[in-house]
């Protein structure tokens, strides 16, 4: 689903975890950075393979997409992120989400890819960057949120005022909508 907003947006506050030593060394959480990693890296081969140009993946967006598969992981329901514009970065001209659940990233990437609108974002050669964030929850279920984004100046640069982007379409529910999960495309994965 395209998302294009207009709003003056203020950069996201950056968002840490404090681990205490001994945790960095627990086989089970380096095994889950492991496996998380290894995930995203395959929505992101993915997506790009699917692509004329590979889009590029940026740190501030994959932060931004991990908050979102989180928050969806915890409450066990899948659902765009109401606050994309203000939490992606200054620089953004349009914005685009995905947001699946399912058992594999083979799985969720073919539900993205047999939906138009899912489809749409991926080949949409407007986009430019990509933060794909994943969550895997106890029972194996992948939460993944992709957040594409076309960059409208330079990186490095501070946002121009008073530049107006375009009118808004809305991505979809921006909350849960109990009971009214859409059909999966893939059996056993769901997407919105």
């Amino acid at each position: 689903m395209l998302l294009v907003l207009s709003a003056s947006v203020v950069g996201s506050a950056a968002v840490s975890q404090a681990v205490p030593y001994e945790g960095l060394l627990n086989p089970e959480r380096i095994l889950n950075v492991l496996q998380v990693a290894s995930v995203e890296n395959c929505f992101t081969s993915r997506l790009n393979a699917e692509r004329a140009v590979p889009l590029t993946t940026r740190a501030d967006l994959v932060a931004l997409a991990r908050k979102h598969s989180g928050r969806m992981a915890s409450s066990s329901s899948i659902y765009h992120n109401s606050r994309l514009a203000d939490e992606a970065p200054p620089d953004w001209q349009s914005l685009g989400e995905n947001v699946g659940v399912g058992p594999e990233c083979s799985e969720i990437h073919q539900a993205f890819m047999n939906s138009p609108t899912h489809r749409k974002n991926i080949l949409d050669t407007d986009f430019n960057l990509i933060g794909v964030g994943v969550v895997i929850t106890q029972d194996g279920s992948i939460y993944v949120t992709q957040v594409f984004m076309q960059s409208g100046f330079d990186q490095g640069a501070a946002a121009p005022s008073g530049t107006g982007r375009p009118g808004e379409t809305p991505a979809g529910p921006a909350e849960p909508i109990p009971g009214e999960a859409p059909a999966p495309a893939v059996p056993g994965s769901k997407i919105n």
